[in-house]
């Protein structure tokens, strides 16, 4: 660094020329921070990068299932959160298929689901950032059709492969917490 230059920035000297930017830096006297002197921040580490992104991916199962019970049905906006390439997986105890793939695989996995009630609602009791996986624990309330007799049936989700573009790639269903949360490789 050349000593002469009265604008060379120098982080171990505290004689450092003044700027309009450093004027307004609290750290330095002023009144505001300064978006200019990066060095004075903690930098942002991988572990904030993925906390963030945790976050992001609760915030978007958490969309997913407040769509479901708020638009009853397939809302388009629930088929917008799964990759073109998703994969579903129904409860171990699901009378139909085992797999669906695809949008309009989770299309029709949701749809079999929903038909056989009246006032489905997921009530959710708790979403678990489980790293790249969320986990959300609840009970299906709702009135079998036809019989309009009364359903609270406990479940669980598993939520795994989040895409860069705010997709789900993958989720899999029990008919417990116990079970979604050993899928996911926590316990109670």
């Amino acid at each position: 660094m050349d000593t002469h230059d009265p604008c060379a920035y120098d982080p171990t000297s505290r004689n450092q020329p003044q700027t309009q930017e450093q004027d307004h830096n609290p750290r330095v006297g002023g009144s505001s921070p300064s978006p200019h002197r990066l060095w004075f921040t903690r930098p942002i580490s991988v572990r904030d990068t993925a906390r963030a992104m945790s976050q992001e991916n609760v915030e978007l199962v958490k969309g997913g299932i407040d769509a479901l019970n708020r638009e009853g049905g397939v809302p388009d906006t629930l088929l917008d959160l799964v990759a073109a390439d998703f994969t579903g997986h129904p409860f171990p105890e699901w009378p139909e298929r085992t797999l669906y793939r695809g949008r309009d695989g989770w299309r029709q996995l949701l749809s079999e689901w929903i038909e056989n009630f009246d006032d489905l609602n997921w009530e959710t009791e708790r979403f678990i950032d489980a790293g790249d996986q969320v986990v959300a624990i609840g009970k299906l309330r709702g009135r079998i059709k036809g019989a309009n007799a009364p359903i609270a049936q406990p479940v669980g989700a598993v939520y795994d492969d989040f895409r860069g573009d705010g997709t789900i790639g993958e989720a899999r269903f029990f008919m417990s917490s116990a079970e979604a949360l050993e899928a996911a490789g926590l316990s109670e």
